[in-house]
């Protein structure tokens, strides 16, 4: 893997199939990019037609629907690992969160982290009386419920 380059180049901003040209805030950083040499371009990160190789760069920027197909999208950043494409975030970033549980292990490290009560598959069944009570104990207004991997 070559590092990345100031000379002007091709970046693809990966993104999903429901969104699949740049969107209002890509437009701005697209501007910025071009103002300094180089360009940037929407890409499906599961459009298997995509030549990835042929940017000198892809930005993970709102692959959102990864959450449906997780196994689809680690192959994905395996492919891109393996054909030498640079990917910023890293590959082994963007694999490393794509289960919120690595919240866990920053906040084992002493990185403040927003307060989170982990359910774990399965032990949801009395979920319920447990968040009342969790938001009683916590003092909490308003929860977010979501699956680690989404």
């Amino acid at each position: 893997m070559t590092p990345f380059s100031p000379r002007p180049s091709r970046l693809a901003l990966a993104t999903y199939a429901a969104a699949p040209a740049l969107q209002a805030d890509d437009e701005l950083l697209a501007a910025s990019l071009r103002r300094r040499g180089a360009t940037a371009e929407a890409a499906v990160w599961s459009d298997p037609t995509t030549d990835w190789r042929a940017f000198d760069a892809v930005i993970l920027r709102s692959t959102w629907d990864y959450h449906l197909a997780p196994s689809a999208f680690r192959a994905w950043l395996g492919a891109r690992d393996d054909e030498g494409t640079i990917v910023l975030n890293p590959t082994a970033v963007a694999r490393w969160n794509l289960d919120k549980r690595y919240l866990r292990a920053l906040a084992a490290r002493g990185v403040a982290t927003v307060p989170t009560r982990w359910v774990e598959p399965g032990d949801a069944t009395e979920l319920d009386t447990e968040l009342d009570a969790l938001l009683d104990e916590a003092g909490w207004d308003e929860v977010v419920v979501k699956p680690a991997v989404s």
